[in-house]
């Protein structure tokens, strides 16, 4: 794994099941295409972040999805894979010296893609 500078930059921690690749519902499936609307969102947001992919796919089935990803020119810094099907919640401490929060969340409806233009349901304020 390589080493993360403490340089501001963002972590995205993005899905991979209908917001990746279309969702298929069977977790041993090898997706062979890619959402475009994230792969775009990466490719623009990769430069300033650090990507990891969060599934509850087993690893094994969750490197295909990486292997798409750096063939489109995305490089992700791990996979957590084997995670429940519930609900995530990101936690993270509030910095008082800025107004820009440090935790975001973004629900995107599934099989869209998330984009920067604001198909968020959730902090839409903080999609664009």
């Amino acid at each position: 794994m390589r080493n993360i500078n403490k340089d501001g930059r963002k972590t995205i921690f993005m899905d991979i099941d209908g917001t990746l690749v279309p969702h298929n519902y069977d977790p041993e499936h090898i997706p062979d295409t890619l959402i475009k609307k994230s792969v775009d969102y990466l490719k623009k947001e990769m430069l300033g972040s650090v990507i990891f992919l969060v599934t509850s796919r087993s690893y094994e089935h969750a490197h295909p999805v990486e292997a798409l990803l750096r063939y489109e020119g995305v490089y992700i810094q791990g996979i957590i894979s084997g995670l429940p099907t519930g609900q995530r919640i990101l936690v993270n401490d509030y910095k008082n010296i800025s107004d820009e929060p440090k935790a975001i969340a973004l629900n995107v409806p599934e099989g869209v893609g998330v984009d920067d233009t604001g198909n968020c349901e959730f902090h839409k304020q903080w999609c664009s």
